[in-house]
């Protein structure tokens, strides 16, 4: 009976030890594929955070690059819009000058105009004096030729 009780717990024993083995192993898989688990989670964790580093910089620079265009069309916009200022003012000063021009021309028409009239004005004067002047002496040179038949008539 000791040998069957002997072989028993040493059947016992390898059994157990089997039994203790497989869970060893069972437990020893179990971390392994935890750990396995784990280090593909960070993998995909640093995966995805070089994907969001490679977008945020991407982001970044498409907002440097829409920064830079923003003020290259600004400095566009700028100089065209002082393009159409000196334009403006050029216009304008060639309006002035043009109103100047018209303005002593025709204060040098109305000058001449007055000139003209004055020159008319005095030469009817002279033209009525010289008249008064002719009826005068003709008045005169009557009366001196009746003067005259009156005396040789004495």
């Amino acid at each position: 009976g000791i040998n069957a009780e002997y072989m028993g717990s040493r059947l016992r024993r390898k059994m157990e030890e089997e039994q203790e083995k497989a869970f060893e192993k069972y437990l020893v898989d179990k971390i392994k594929e935890d750990l396995q688990r784990e280090e593909e989670v960070n993998k995909e964790k640093r995966k995805l955070q070089t994907l969001m580093s490679k977008r945020t910089l991407e982001e970044n620079l498409e907002r440097k690059r829409k920064a830079v265009e923003d003020q290259e069309n600004e400095k566009v916009e700028n100089i065209q819009l002082m393009e159409a200022y000196i334009k403006l003012s050029e216009e304008q000063e060639r309006q002035r000058a043009e109103e100047m021009r018209a303005r002593e021309e025709r204060i040098q028409k109305m000058m001449d105009h007055s000139k003209n009239t004055v020159i008319k004005e005095h030469d009817q004067k002279e033209k009525m004096l010289v008249q008064k002047l002719k009826k005068w002496e003709e008045l005169q040179e009557r009366r001196m030729q009746k003067q005259d038949q009156r005396q040789q008539m004495k």
